[in-house]
């Protein structure tokens, strides 16, 4: 008897389980302070602004490997005085600069809406 429920009681246990799906969304790695720090600084001082949502992350990823690459200085100096110093950030703003001059950092158009935004959108042009 008493296994008879055990077994009963693992059934129920079994049943209860959440169903498990893959997600569609990869694993990201962390960031880099000093990386989070130029990120943070780029959004919230209105460079990117004029950047279309759908571009954002994509601007992020060019951004960060463009300063890895071509400013790499700036990283390591907020990853060595753990703060923006004057110099850092003037550094800073001329590699963000730089960077919205490439294809990669220039503005694009946001990506033509689809499916229900777009049947809305062509209704509201057809009022």
């Amino acid at each position: 008897m008493r296994q008879d429920a055990l077994l009963r009681s693992g059934k129920a246990l079994e049943n209860r389980r959440p169903a498990r799906k893959k997600s569609p969304v990869s694993v990201v790695a962390p960031m880099p302070v000093e990386e989070q720090v130029m990120a943070i600084y780029a959004a919230t001082n209105g460079h990117i602004d004029d950047i279309a949502v759908d571009r954002v992350q994509a601007w992020e990823k060019d951004f960060l490997a463009f300063m890895r690459k071509s400013w790499p200085q700036v990283g390591q100096a907020i990853r060595k005085e753990k703060v923006l110093s004057k110099e850092t950030e003037a550094a800073l703003k001329e590699g963000i600069e730089a960077f919205r001059k490439t294809p990669q950092g220039a503005p694009a158009p946001a990506a033509a809406p689809t499916g229900a935004a777009a049947a809305a959108a062509a209704i509201k042009a057809a009022k």
